[in-house]
């Protein structure tokens, strides 16, 4: 009896309606974990996207100021500063001054010959009576 029964009761374990209430609720509790788990997915994935982006833009802001540290070290630069700021020039070279407008363009010179040495009298008498 117990072996003619136990068939039965498994059919109708698995035709009964709470089965099939549980089997619903397995699956919806399956979908919510992987919509949870994709969202996360896509959260960090975007996440490393956005990294991955600022990494490169840190390597190539350090490739800049590795070169631009490698120009501060060399005695070209250092020559072009001392003569930008401290207005240095070698001892055979000429000094030339570029004047510029408004508009930054460059202003021809003026043919004015450079004022003659006189002597300090001369100078008091042209300055009272001329």
């Amino acid at each position: 009896m117990t072996a003619q029964s136990h068939p039965g009761s498994l059919k109708r374990f698995f035709s009964s309606a709470n089965l099939t209430l549980i089997l619903v609720i397995i699956f919806v509790f399956c979908l919510i974990s992987l919509v949870r788990q994709t969202s996360k997915y896509f959260s960090i994935k975007k996440e490393i996207n956005g990294l991955e982006k600022e990494i490169q833009a840190l390597e190539e802001k350090n490739i800049q100021i590795s070169s631009s540290l490698d120009l501060s070290n060399s005695d070209f630069y250092r020559e072009r500063q001392a003569r930008l700021m401290f207005g240095l020039q070698k001892p055979d070279e000429k000094v030339a001054i570029i004047v510029l407008d408004a508009n930054n363009q460059e202003v021809a010179p003026e043919n004015t010959p450079l004022p003659q040495k006189r002597i300090n009298p001369i100078k008091w008498w042209q300055y009272f009576f001329e």
